[in-house]
């Protein structure tokens, strides 16, 4: 049985007062890693999209996971020791980090472009490139870049140096380029090939291979080097996936990854290469090989391999199931469920520290999932075989489940039950279905719709809503037997409906669209999202804070709303994903989940309505903060005897942005320089420290 080890550190001292999501399926993490460097066997850095960081130590047993607080991807990493460490990635960025990734500081790297490599000779001497012909250079350990002139247009993926003069960059297009006087001048050498080059790595200064290929042209590329660079010739890979990384341990020995999984080895120096079972179909993004029959590689979705046999038997790292999850329910605070597709069902028991895989079924979709109690729980969706929708009802805890016949072609998306005995479940075609028994039969009800109905909500047993396409809102108030049409004032599609009593709910749709009622939907009226992705599920924890979830999947990004006022500000939580987030819900004002595209299972235990509204985190709080949110002016009470109290301020990615120096009881702080958004502020005596979450938001107002 693989135990999983994970430790996760959170970057800057002001992100533990935000709701810190951090992943529970799959381990270690779901984000796809890019690149990998290795120390020696046991040392690696891992990095990927969604500012993802891993570290292992041990050679993969256990893993560490740092926040660097970044949402954009990185591409590359490179260590000049344990503790000295770059990371390049989305629009320009390179960090540094100087404890082995505890703490990471942004350097100016002078571009916006993207940068997909960094590479250092020594802890002063690296390079990077990237977008548009992107190389910058620098001789002081990243205090500064300068830009160097590479000749062409074509985006860099990747830079490796033999000495502190000598290095190649590959490419787009094929290209190859070289300098022999630390970046001074580059040229271009013939490499026989207009498919992109992705990665290169260097045995010695004479010898070298580059990999590459098209997937469009089912075309992969292994290119080999034996006179520096000066000329490469091509060799023959046996595939039609295109490579994206290649590594030797020795003149004779070396690997490639790619696409589909696809896992190359040669023995004489890439004069053969045959073909190894990966054990995946993920794509194979960068290797490793730092001893004779040790390979390391990393991947989409978060693909973590090793070998110690070269290649004869693959060992997954990363464990845990990858299909897109779409409903999470809590029967308490341990007992949990998550469905999805191919008929996933996954269990907790413990608060989602481990999920067990209790059933899949391939072709059947579960769309939603709903519990009375820790026994009886209600999965609905569809089913391939019968081309049906479908109801399962468990009455011992999930062991078993039971197929209860709704009767309808449709898929049925939602259900909900205001008491034990009374649900109802909706779906494709305006579908509503309703049982009176506990959900052994259940009946038809006509809905004043056929739009799609993707959500339902009742308040109690006979007043109940539903929503779905074209912002389609109906409502009953005797049990289904009749529904109205409430004016939604939407065309959006609406995903997720829900009710905080008889009068106040909230709807999520399409391009941002959050609506709230606060008269049982007699009139509904849009909130401000700030967002034009789509929003997916909601949950709210009490009267005011609740949450949003949702993304776009298109561009593979994923997103995450609170408020704090009742859903007058939206402001966007820090998350730890790109993926897609279908579902949240929370056990309590701080535990939440989120569960989304790819297995993605994400939990916070520091929720946004733990800390109340005047912004304290506890009923003995030194410090009290009015108003919040606020728009210029911040008033600071100290509720201590303490005659000197230092007062941070950190933004969302836990970057200082103001210090203030406190000498009375109470005190007026200018916040009118900063920008809208959620910030940290912390307050520090000899004796004690809070940390208290504020809200700026300039629209308001002004105090």
């Amino acid at each position: 049985m693989k135990i999983w080890i994970l430790i996760i550190v959170f970057f800057a001292i002001g992100m533990s007062a935000f709701s810190q999501w951090n992943w529970l399926n799959p381990k270690p993490q779901g984000n796809t890693l890019n690149k990998m460097f290795y120390l020696n066997p046991y040392t690696a850095f891992f990095v990927g999209e969604h500012g993802a960081f891993l570290k292992t130590i041990d050679g993969g047993n256990s893993w560490i996971s740092y926040n660097t607080g970044i949402s954009g991807n990185l591409n590359s990493v490179f260590f000049c020791n344990s503790d000295t460490g770059f990371v390049a990635g989305s629009d320009g960025l390179i960090m540094k980090t100087l404890n082995g990734g505890q703490n990471w500081n942004i350097l100016n790297s002078s571009t916006t472009k993207t940068l997909y490599a960094v590479f250092f000779i020594n802890s002063s001497l690296g390079f990077a490139v990237g977008d548009s012909g992107t190389i910058i250079n620098t001789s002081n350990g990243g205090q500064s870049w300068a830009s160097q002139t590479s000749g062409t247009i074509n985006y860099l993926h990747d830079a490796f140096f033999t000495s502190s003069d000598t290095g190649f960059v590959v490419g787009a297009q094929g290209v190859i380029l070289k300098t022999s006087d630390g970046g001074m001048s580059w040229n271009q050498q013939n490499s026989s090939t207009n498919n992109p080059l992705y990665d290169l790595c260097f045995i010695n200064n004479n010898t070298g291979f580059a990999v590459g290929g098209d997937y469009y042209q089912n075309t992969a590329v292994i290119l080999k080097t034996t006179d520096g660079g000066n000329s490469w010739f091509s060799q023959q890979s046996g595939t039609t996936h295109y490579l994206m990384g290649v590594t030797f341990n020795s003149e004779n020995e070396g690997f490639c990854g790619g696409y589909l999984g696809t896992l190359l080895k040669t023995s004489d120096g890439g004069v053969n290469w045959s073909s190894l079972s990966s054990g995946t179909s993920l794509c194979i993004n960068a290797l490793a090989s730092p001893a004779e029959d040790t390979l390391f590689m990393c991947g989409e979705k978060g693909l973590l391999l090793k070998t110690f046999n070269g290649g004869t038997n693959c060992l997954q790292l990363n464990g845990g199931t990858l299909n897109h999850l779409t409903s999470i329910f809590f029967a308490d605070a341990s007992i949990g469920y998550a469905v999805g597709n191919d008929y996933s069902i996954l269990k907790t028991n413990n608060g989602g520290n481990q999920w067990t895989l209790q059933n899949t079924l391939i072709g059947n979709d579960l769309k939603d999932v709903f519990f009375t109690d820790i026994n009886n729980g209600f999965i609905v969706g569809w089913d391939a075989f019968t081309i049906s929708g479908t109801i399962l009802k468990t009455t011992d805890g999930g062991l078993t489940w039971n197929n209860k016949n709704p009767n309808t072609p449709y898929a049925l998306l939602s259900v909900h039950f205001p008491n034990p005995l009374t649900g109802y479940t909706v779906g494709g075609y305006g579908t509503i279905r309703k049982t009176v028994d506990g959900g052994n039969t259940w009946t038809s009800h006509s809905g004043y719709s056929s739009d799609k109905l993707e959500s339902v909500w009742f308040t109690d047993e006979n007043n109940g809503y539903a929503a779905g396409e074209n912002g389609t809102i109906i409502k009953t108030s005797n049990g289904a037997d009749t529904w109205y049409l409430q004016p939604s004032n939407t065309n959006y599609n609406l995903h997720d409906i829900c009710f905080l009593d008889q009068l106040n709910g909230y709807a999520v749709g399409d391009n941002g669209t959050i609506i709230k009622t606060s008269n049982g939907g007699s009139s509904w009226y849009a909130l401000n999202s700030n967002t034009s992705e789509d929003l997916q599920a909601v949950c709210f924890t009490n009267a005011v804070s609740g949450y949003v979830v949702g993304g776009n999947i298109t561009n593979k990004t994923a997103i995450i709303l609170y408020t704090t006022d009742g859903g007058t500000t939206w402001l966007e939580d820090i998350n730890c994903t790109s993926n897609f987030l279908n579902d949240v819900f929370f056990t309590n004002t701080s535990t939440g989940y989120a569960v989304g595209n790819d297995g993605t299972i994400i939990f916070t235990q520091n929720g946004i309505a733990a800390i109340n509204e005047n912004g304290n985190s506890t009923k003995n709080s030194k410090i009290s903060l009015f108003p919040n949110p606020c728009v210029d002016f911040l008033d600071v009470y100290i509720n201590s005897n303490d005659k000197m109290v230092n007062m941070n301020v950190y933004n969302a990615s836990g970057i200082s942005c103001g210090t203030y120096f406190l000498e009375s009881a109470h005190q007026k702080i200018n916040l009118s320089s900063f920008s809208s958004g959620t910030y940290i502020v912390e307050f520090i005596t000899e004796k004690w420290t809070e940390k208290h979450k504020i809200v700026i938001n300039t629209a308001f107002p002004k105090n």
